[in-house]
């Protein structure tokens, strides 16, 4: 599955990217939305203190309206967590999670 992870972290975009391939994806990087391009899922850091997570998650939902919208963030950022869910978020990991389990999340819910 073609996959975008939006992320500015070069540790959390190594980590989540190594298992995305694990879970046979093919990871597509960058920091904005890319003007064009077909993806199954996109997953956006939503923590990242240089990138807008979720200016990026309304604009996913509007570009990639087919996608999977996924986005991890601490688990103490609540505030966040709440924005993003009220956002449309289709997944909200933790970056825990995102780190350590995202292989075989994305296996078990999307079947990758």
């Amino acid at each position: 599955m073609k996959t975008l992870l939006l992320d500015d972290n070069l540790l959390s975009q190594t980590r989540v990217g190594a298992q995305l391939q694990a879970a046979g994806c093919e990871v597509v990087t960058r920091r904005q939305l890319p003007e064009s391009g077909e993806f199954g899922l996109v997953i956006i850091n939503l923590g990242s203190r240089s990138m807008n997570g979720l200016g990026l998650l309304r604009g996913a939902k509007n570009r990639f309206a087919e996608a999977q919208i996924w986005g991890f963030c601490g688990h103490l950022e609540i505030e966040i967590r709440r924005a993003a869910l009220q956002s449309g978020v289709d997944r909200l990991l933790t970056n825990e999670g995102a780190m350590s389990e995202l292989s075989e999340t994305v296996r078990r819910h999307l079947g990758a």
